[in-house]
């Protein structure tokens, strides 16, 4: 997505009859996230690249209408995907996207603040 902008933006302002600019779209939080029945085993290794910023998600409809998803965890973040690709467009589109982590979401917010998010979620 991130190396056709201007084909994503177009296809969105067509399927839903919007304008949307390409500069309306925070492109640093991107994420790709699969839905399916099941995965194969290599699809399921596909997100254990530390830098490649993909969910797979299992999603399973019982007879009662019920819907249970379930996400596939990373079994372990290895390699950056820049080290198995010979072409430079993954390094451009990972420079591109930034990841947050809990501390940085933390990190300006008060201890009252901080407190109160660790009681909530260890009781969670």
């Amino acid at each position: 997505m991130l190396n056709n902008k201007a084909d994503f933006i177009l296809e969105y302002n067509e399927k839903l009859k919007q304008n949307l600019n390409r500069n309306d779209v925070d492109w640093s939080q991107l994420k790709v996230m699969f839905l399916a029945n099941s995965f194969t085993p290599y699809q399921k290794s596909a997100i254990n690249f530390k830098d490649l910023h993909i969910e797979l998600w299992e999603v399973k409809v019982f007879d009662n209408d019920t819907i249970l998803y379930n996400q596939i965890e990373a079994q372990e973040m290895k390699e950056s995907i820049k080290t198995i690709s010979r072409i430079k467009t993954p390094a451009a589109v990972v420079r591109e996207i930034k990841t947050y982590t809990l501390d940085h979401h933390l990190e300006k917010k008060p201890d009252k603040i901080k407190n109160l998010f660790y009681i909530l979620r260890e009781r969670i």
